[in-house]
């Protein structure tokens, strides 16, 4: 329990893949990660944790969660059914919220295996109750049940563990260039869409050099957050922002509505998952799951 000299404060770990990610060529990439996958890498892509503490009236509140697959082993299955290729990238699988005590194992044997890094921001309680919004509004609506690069956290319509873990950040935090330096982009060629793995497996085609002909892949990347953190922490493990008293970001919502994101021919297909709004007890019963 917290005593007198307590902070709030929103915690970001993260952990890079066991083996570096090769993003010199789709071929590379997939080969890369399929090597992670068959290493049975509990983070094979990476992942990122969101941890929450903070008081209110005297009591202790302890969130730690992060978006998952819901199923990783179905997910993987599901890339090889329905022939995705680069697709994968932008598709939505069924999602969850990573469990608390699940979570809390995770860290510590990233811990052991010194691959985790922390951003720590020490918060006011006004920015502590406003990220508690924000997990509170996403399990209500649902929108964890989505899993995915084609979603986004400011529509609820889903969210990678990336995107989630930015999001909470962005909540809070004003000064955002350490963002830029997290941030993967590559133009994923359309002739990598719908195709086998055997086909990315043996393709020489790069990535492209503009959305022509192709779509673009953003995202907050585990490897490129672990390089920036060695960078400005060296050998701690650990970053600490204080941005207490700073005034609360107003290009994010605390509660982001549903709105449906079909700006490509293949978002019927790849968006087959929508949230689905949970009844009280569901809410109380996965509200439950990520406090510790």
């Amino acid at each position: 329990m917290p005593g007198e000299a307590f902070t709030p404060s929103l915690l970001v770990h993260i952990i890079p893949p066991k083996n570096k990610l090769d993003w010199s060529t789709p071929r590379a990439l997939f080969l890369s990660t399929l090597l992670n996958h068959v290493k049975n890498d509990s983070a094979p892509i990476g992942h990122f944790y969101v941890e929450l503490k903070f008081e209110r009236s005297g009591k202790f509140f302890h969130y730690l969660t992060g978006m998952s697959r819901a199923k990783k082993f179905q997910s993987t299955l599901e890339v090889f059914q329905k022939i995705l290729g680069l697709l994968t990238f932008f598709y939505s699988f069924a999602g969850r919220l990573d469990r608390a005590k699940e979570s809390l194992e995770q860290i510590e044997a990233h811990r052991r295996e010194r691959r985790l890094r922390t951003l720590m921001l020490k918060l006011d309680s006004a920015q502590a109750e406003r990220v508690e919004r924000f997990l509170q509004h996403w399990i209500r609506v649902g929108a964890d049940q989505v899993y995915g690069g084609g979603v986004h956290p400011k529509m609820a319509t889903g969210s990678g563990c990336a995107e989630f873990a930015l999001y909470c950040l962005k909540l809070v935090l004003n000064d955002r260039p350490l963002f830029q330096e997290w941030e993967r982009a590559v133009f994923a060629p359309e002739s990598l869409f719908w195709v086998s793995g055997l086909t990315l497996m043996t393709s020489t085609t790069p990535w492209a050099k503009s959305v022509q002909h192709a779509r673009e892949y953003r995202v907050p990347d585990p490897e490129l957050a672990y390089l920036w953190h060695e960078k400005i922490a060296q050998n701690e493990p650990i970053i600490v922002m204080d941005i207490r008293g700073q005034s609360l970001p107003d290009d994010v919502l605390d509660e982001p509505q549903y709105c449906s994101n079909l700006e490509s021919p293949h978002a019927l297909l790849l968006h087959e998952r929508q949230p689905r709004p949970r009844t009280d007890d569901e809410f109380k019963d996965e509200l439950a799951s990520i406090l510790l």
